[in-house]
Order: structure tokens, then C-alpha cells, then sequence
């Protein structure tokens, strides 16, 4: 009796602990989506769909370099924190000289790309080179691993919510003043060199001081050896998702691409939530795993109907309603975006489906198959939007998208021997199987 007594009792507080990071999160992307979703709206109303279309074309290189800046260390590093918090200073100082490294040298070679793809552009090219610095500063992000490893995000959530809030009024002063669209860009990197002193000041409180981070041959072998397939998916997961816009801007103009970023800012708002659901519970699926295996798998399949009922709830509402936020958030001159969102939205359920499949892969070590179904979709985006965007341009992007989100996130599981039983629980998944008002308790 006393048993039972304490296993409940123990359930009870993983669940309020996973609840109370989880809504710190939410919180944390609920403030930023507000934010980020008021200046970009902003920014679109006041310079109109051409050149709003230039400030996303440029930004989805530094996006794609940002990627590549981050060497897929994330979830390992968060990994191994929880499987091994004695060796917590070797794994952080490790990652930190790593991203360090990467940084400078993303920077770099960001510059050198830009400045020969644009050579006579200097407003693209100006704006890109002062914005890229911030890859000098992601080392910070190695501090915020530690933090989701102990589902300690409110202190990150509550760094970056006020310095987002802080430079949030001076890009609003930018806009009021129409000063040249760059300087968002100065203080994009003043914001994230902000958060960086603040995160150490965090860990200083925690007594988790920079000072004793180490570095050796060892450990740095073995992060990158676990990281390059998840950086290579995580490049292409982003050039896939970034291409469309690059490839618009080149074949159609960047009029287009500014209709087809309104859409996916839309459309790309609910991304979030399989994100912070994932890293929320990712410690309590990993130690499941190391205890009851038959339960693991049950509950991936009640992770992927959950996020899949989420996704078609998504889907239901922004369909109906496409043509009215698109106009209510950016006029009559964004008013083809409604029908792109329409058609990006139904990414959405294959979306998040990756999201968690992809942490099946780490937890399961099958990391460079992530890798492999990442590329495939890629190759696939590729090819779909050389033939479509020509002669539909948005629309064409958003179909190719669609198909093959559905294909890498889903599809490709049937033709791997390794993962039929994902295909079939994915499958599973789109009838709600093993969803019910337990649901959380129960994967923990």
C-alpha cells in the first residue's frame, strides 16, 4: 500500500513539474508569437509586400547558417545531461567551444556568400552582414540546454521575454521614425548579446559557473560524432523550409515572396507546440525507455495522436477563417496570402509528427536515418518547386511543402525496416488511437 502510495505520489509530482515547465514555455512562445507577430505586421503595413518580401528573403539565409551555427548539439547535449549529470562541466564546456567555433566560422563564410551572391545589392547584402553577427553569440544557447535539462525554463523564459519586450519598443521606434529597415538588424544583435550576459549572470545564481566548464579530446569526439547527422538534418530541415522563399525571390520576384512569408508566418505560428510539448516530457520518455519498453512505444502512440488532434483543430480553424486574419493582420495587399495559408496549413499534422519522431531518433540513436528522410524531403521540396513555382508561384511553394512534409515525416517510415511500427503508430495516429482526457499522466 505504501508503495502504490508513493508511486502515485511520485507521478503526481513529474506531472506537476513537466506542467509547470510546459507552461513556462507556453507562456514564453504565447509572449514572443505577440511580439514578433505585432513588428512583423508592422513592419509588413508599413513597407508593403516587395519589400517585405526582400527583409525575409535575406533572412531566411542567416536562418539557414544559424542551423549550421548550431551543429544539432541540442537534444544530445540535453540528453546526456539527464543521463549523466556528473560529467554536466565537460558536456557544457564542450558544446560551448564547439558553437564557438561555429559561429566564427558561419559568420564567415555568411559574409563571403552574401557579398559574391549580391555584390552590387548593399542594402540586402549591409543588412544580412550586421544581422549575421549574432551567430558570433549562439554559444549562449549551450546555458539554456542545462536549464531544459532540469525543466528549469522559466528563468530563460523569463530572460528573453524581457529582453524581447526591452527591444521590442526600440523597433517600434524604428518603424514610428521610418529609419532605414537595417537597423532592426543592430538591435537584433544588441538583443541576443543582452541575453547572453543575462543567462551567465542565471547560472552564476544556479552555482553552475562558466568558470568550471572543461573541454577535452574525448568528449568533443563524441559530440561531434553523435551531432553531424542531426546538423545535416537540422540544415536541411531549414533550407527546406527557407528554400521556398530564396527560390521565389529568384524565380518569380520578391513581390511573391512577400505574399508567401504572410502566409507562413501564419501558418508557422503552431510549430511551437510540439516543440516545448517534446521538450518537456523528453526526460520522463527517455527514462521510460531505460525501464518499460513495451510502455515507451505505447506512449509515442499517444504523443502522435495527441499532437495530430492538436494539428486538425489548427487546420479547422484557420481554414475557415484564412481569408479574414490574413486581412485583419495584413491588409488588402497580402489579401492572395489567404489562399497559401489555406494550402500551408495541412503541412501542419506532418509537421508535428516530425517533431516527435525526431526525438525518437535521438533517444533511439538512429540519427543519421533522421538525417536520410530529411534530405529525401528536401530533394523532394527541391524538385516539386522547380516545376510549380514558375507557373503558380506562392501556391505552387506551399503545394510542394505539403507533399513533402507528408512524405518525410510520415511515408518514408513505411520503406524503412527499422521504423514500419512508427509508420504504422503515425498511421494510427490520424484515428485518434490511444488519446483520451489521461493522456498525460499516463506517459508519465
Amino acid at each position: 500500500m505504501e508503495i502504490k502510495f508513493l508511486k502515485i505520489l511520485n507521478i503526481r509530482l513529474k506531472f506537476a513539474k513537466v506542467i509547470h515547465n510546459f507552461s513556462w514555455l507556453l507562456i514564453d512562445k504565447f509572449f514572443k508569437l505577440a511580439i514578433g507577430v505585432s513588428v512583423g505586421i508592422w513592419i509588413a503595413r508599413n513597407l508593403g509586400a516587395e519589400s517585405f518580401g526582400l527583409v525575409n528573403y535575406a533572412s531566411a539565409f542567416l536562418g539557414i547558417f544559424s542551423a549550421i551555427t548550431g551543429l544539432g548539439l541540442q537534444s544530445i547535449v540535453v540528453r546526456d545531461l539527464i543521463a549523466n549529470p556528473n560529467g554536466k562541466f565537460e558536456t557544457l564546456g564542450t558544446a560551448l567551444v564547439l558553437q564557438i567555433i561555429a559561429g566564427l566560422i558561419c559568420y564567415l563564410s555568411l559574409v563571403l556568400i552574401i557579398s559574391y551572391i549580391h555584390p552590387s545589392d548593399e542594402i540586402t547584402k549591409f543588412y544580412v552582414i550586421i544581422s549575421g553577427s549574432i551567430l558570433l553569440f549562439k554559444f549562449s544557447d549551450v546555458f539554456i540546454y542545462w536549464f531544459e535539462s532540469q525543466l528549469l525554463s522559466k528563468y530563460v523564459v523569463i530572460i528573453q521575454n524581457f529582453s524581447l519586450l526591452i527591444f521590442a519598443g526600440f523597433k517600434f521606434y524604428i518603424i514610428r521614425e521610418k529609419l532605414p529597415f537595417f537597423y532592426f538588424a543592430w538591435v537584433t544583435v544588441l538583443e541576443i548579446l543582452f541575453i547572453s550576459v543575462a543567462l551567465i549572470w542565471a547560472l552564476e545564481k544556479k552555482q553552475l559557473s562558466i568558470y568550471n566548464f572543461k573541454i577535452t579530446s574525448l568528449r568533443c569526439y563524441e559530440l561531434i560524432s553523435e551531432c553531424w547527422p542531426l546538423l545535416f538534418s537540422n540544415m536541411a530541415i531549414l533550407i527546406y523550409m527557407r528554400l521556398d522563399q530564396i527560390m521565389i525571390g529568384h524565380l518569380v520576384g520578391n513581390e511573391e515572396v512577400g505574399i508567401y512569408s504572410a502566409a507562413t508566418r501564419v501558418g508557422e505560428l503552431f510549430y511551437f507546440i510540439p516543440m516545448i510539448f517534446m521538450s518537456s516530457i523528453f526526460p520522463s520518455v527517455i527514462k521510460t525507455r531505460n525501464t518499460n519498453k513495451e510502455l515507451y512505444f505505447l506512449n509515442f502512440q499517444r504523443i502522435y495522436s495527441f499532437l495530430i488532434f492538436i494539428s486538425l483543430i489548427i487546420i479547422l480553424l484557420i481554414s475557415i477563417f484564412s481569408s479574414d486574419i490574413i486581412l485583419l493582420l495584413f491588409g488588402d495587399s497580402f489579401k492572395e496570402s489567404s489562399v497559401v495559408l489555406s494550402i500551408h496549413i495541412l503541412s501542419s499534422p506532418f509537421v508535428f509528427l516530425g517533431v516527435a519522431s525526431g526525438h525518437y531518433f535521438i533517444i533511439e540513436n538512429k540519427l543519421l536515418l533522421g538525417f536520410y528522410r530529411t534530405l529525401i524531403g528536401l530533394i523532394i521540396n527541391l524538385s516539386i518547386n522547380f516545376i510549380l513555382i514558375p507557373n503558380y508561384g506562392a501556391t505552387g511553394a506551399a503545394v510542394a511543402t505539403l507533399i513533402s512534409q507528408a512524405f518525410a515525416a510520415w511515408l518514408f517510415d513505411f520503406f524503412q525496416p527499422s521504423t514500419k511500427e512508427m509508420f504504422k503508430m503515425k498511421t494510427n495516429a490520424f484515428l485518434l488511437k490511444g488519446l483520451n482526457y489521461k493522456f498525460l499522466k499516463n506517459i508519465l
